[in-house]
């Protein structure tokens, strides 16, 4: 998501720009020269006192700006999670979130006396944190927590675990 708001944003400052500098040079010439020296005024004229809000031609191109404008609102405000998590101390390497997760999982999982398992990593002020919750009884949980840890260990990853309500089992 960031790589397309970054091209959005370059797309349209760009045409901003370049608008701009159509109509900063278009008063120029009006104020000096009396006549438009880019576009065709009278033209332009006739075409805008012409053209109502009823024609086709109107209609498609409103309908489409505002869809596309509604469109990158809500792609805006949805909060999108980061595919990639940055490990602390490496100098820029990066690891891919689900598979992150999937790993941490898996690790948790492997634990004998472990029923079910989940690994989900939250981003907070002091980097990713992984949320362990977990299915099992109470004297597997810590085998289970230094599992993971084990597996943050190899990672050069923070170790803080939050553990899920237990549930007893069924």
């Amino acid at each position: 998501m960031r790589r397309f708001n970054r091209i959005a944003s370059t797309l349209l400052g760009v045409a901003l720009i370049l608008g701009g500098l159509l109509a900063a040079t278009q008063t120029l010439a009006v104020l000096i020269a009396g006549t438009g020296l880019l576009l065709d005024l009278p033209g332009w004229h006739a075409a805008l006192t012409s053209t109502s809000f009823a024609d086709p031609v109107v209609l498609f191109w409103s309908a489409l700006a505002t869809t596309a404008g509604l469109t990158l609102l809500v792609a805006e405000l949805l909060r999108w999670r980061p595919w990639r998590v940055a490990v602390p101390g490496t100098g820029g390497w990066h690891l891919e979130r689900a598979a992150l997760e999937q790993r941490l999982t898996a690790a948790a999982r492997a634990v004998p006396g472990v029923r079910r398992a989940r690994v989900r990593l939250h981003h907070e002020a002091a980097g990713w944190r992984p949320r362990l919750r977990i299915e099992c009884d109470r004297e597997v949980r810590p085998a289970a927590e230094a599992a993971v840890r084990h597996e943050l260990g190899w990672l050069t990853a923070p170790d803080h675990i939050t553990l899920g309500p237990h549930r007893p089992p069924a």
